[in-house]
């Protein structure tokens, strides 16, 4: 199942649902430093405790820097080398990491289509962290934003 989505909660909620996600615990908690302390607890948890029991041996410390960065390159072209070069690893490691993070719905990578087959095809996809609560975490963006600052920033997808 997917978090709740804008259809589910109303336009009333839009910017609630920006700033802490769709995840129930972190969207209906009582309050910002509850979503907050939910979302942070949540991404400890799934990295060092559920990608392990999924037989992922990473190292916690290393994942969470690499979506940290990674969160830094929402919405971009996905460049594996240059990914591999700020991250210090190969890029088969980057790709396995990325895969890793797909694969658990944290990341979406939209790969590019091109209705002309003729036209030269760019081949890299655009990475999305799938949800707004935890891009937010990741960057450590704190959620008391003004509605005017959230709008202006809203629709490019990057933090205020």
């Amino acid at each position: 199942m997917t978090p709740f989505q804008l259809g589910e909660v109303g336009a009333k909620a839009v910017d609630q649902l920006w700033l802490r996600g769709g995840f129930p615990p972190a969207f209906l908690a009582a309050s910002e430093a509850a979503s907050r302390r939910w979302r942070k607890d949540y991404i400890a948890t799934f990295l060092e405790r559920d990608l392990p029991a999924l037989g992922i041996n990473i190292p916690p410390q290393s994942l969470r820097r690499f979506w940290i960065m990674l969160a830094h390159y929402h919405r971009q072209l996905v460049n594996f080398s240059e990914l591999g070069r700020s991250f210090g690893a190969a890029d088969t490691a980057i790709r396995r990491y990325l895969d890793i993070l797909e694969a658990t719905f944290m990341l979406r990578l939209l790969r590019p289509w091109h209705e002309n087959l003729s036209e030269r095809q760019v081949k890299a996809p655009n990475l999305f962290v799938r949800d707004s609560g935890l891009f937010h975490t990741l960057l450590g963006i704190p959620v008391m934003h003004s509605a005017r600052s959230l709008a202006s920033h809203r629709d490019t997808g990057h933090p205020p």
